[in-house]
């Protein structure tokens, strides 16, 4: 008898080894499998920009960079003393407009040049709703609780979002013609709008990305709202809140990622460094026991067979520190 409707893991042609670059942009998604990518020593660019939801604010920032070319000045503002710019994360705020503009050259420059070199590029759409400011009528990534009633909320139509991202298109091929791209859309629900609407958003990324996928040889589309939705279909598979995935559900999804984007040499890496990440956690009752003493040699002789694929100064170092 079947209790759950599984999606296996389908092989996409196009894999993820640990020699390729990857940036990960949008929503909270992103983070999840770039802090994972991360963590398992691949070479990630995990959200410059901090957290972005809607499509065309993660496309206007690869316009800027590919563009070379900055937010105008009108999306900068001030707010309680803070100064912050409508387009960036809550995160990019700061006690001048100059620090504020400072923190965006930077990182309009660092993933500028992470793009001219990398390998992979993921992007995690979570909502279909946008805000714009009365003041100019241009639509923000961020409402930096400025009062609610300075702007205006309303949906995206699949012309504008498909338009925008042919136009990005357009640059990642004049510039990164071989660069992979990979969409998700975030399996995380938004009840600010309701149930309802959210599902009326979310339909709209899901079509967006399918229709990207069938347009461009580049472009994948990985399943991660549909694992969420559909495979682990239970509350038991989410945090507290009711709305993200559980740290079950995202080992969960980390697992099937990796059987769809990883070859297998890649894939025994991750076995073997999942191994090594439990061992350097292990708390000893007695560091100058013989047997700790033992069991931190042997780690360090892991992980030196590791050292000319992958960077492990730090855990060297954290090993060395116990040996007696």
């Amino acid at each position: 008898m079947e209790l759950k409707t599984t999606i296996l893991p389908k092989k996409e042609k196009s894999t993820i080894d640990l020699t390729h670059k990857v940036i990960a942009m949008g929503s909270c998604f992103a983070l999840t499998i770039g802090n994972k990518l991360t963590k398992y020593k691949f070479k990630c660019l995990v959200n410059p920009f901090g957290t972005l939801y809607d499509p065309l604010s993660i496309f206007r920032w690869l316009t800027y960079t590919m563009t070379n070319t900055l937010p105008s000045d009108d999306t900068y503002q001030k707010h309680n003393e803070i100064f912050c710019n409508l387009e960036t994360h809550s995160s990019f705020s700061a006690l001048s407009e100059q620090e504020v503009r400072l923190k965006i050259e930077g990182s309009t420059g660092l993933l500028r040049d992470k793009l001219l070199s990398a390998d992979w590029l993921i992007l995690t759409l979570g909502t279909s709703f946008i805000h714009q400011y009365k003041a100019t009528e241009k639509p923000v990534a961020n409402c930096h609780k400025i009062p609610a009633k300075q702007f205006d909320q309303r949906l995206l139509t699949i012309e504008e979002v498909i338009c925008s991202w042919d136009k990005v298109m357009n640059l990642i091929m004049k510039h990164r013609p071989n660069l992979n791209i990979m969409f998700t859309v975030s399996p995380v629900r938004h009840l600010r709008y309701g149930l309802v609407n959210n599902s009326v958003s979310k339909a709209l990324l899901r079509l967006f990305c399918h229709q990207a996928s069938l347009k461009y040889t580049h472009v994948f589309y990985y399943p991660a709202f549909e694992l969420m939705i559909d495979d682990l279909r239970d509350y038991r598979f989410y945090s507290e809140d009711l709305l993200h995935p559980s740290s079950m559900a995202t080992e969960y999804i980390w697992e099937h990622f990796s059987r769809t984007f990883f070859n297998q040499q890649t894939l025994t890496f991750v076995t073997k460094w999942t191994s090594i990440l439990k061992a350097l956690q292990h708390k000893p009752f007695i560091p100058s026991s013989k047997s700790h003493q033992v069991f931190v040699k042997k780690l360090i002789e892991d992980l030196n067979e590791l050292e000319e694929y992958i960077d492990v100064s730090g855990e060297l170092a954290q090993m060395k520190k116990q040996l007696i």
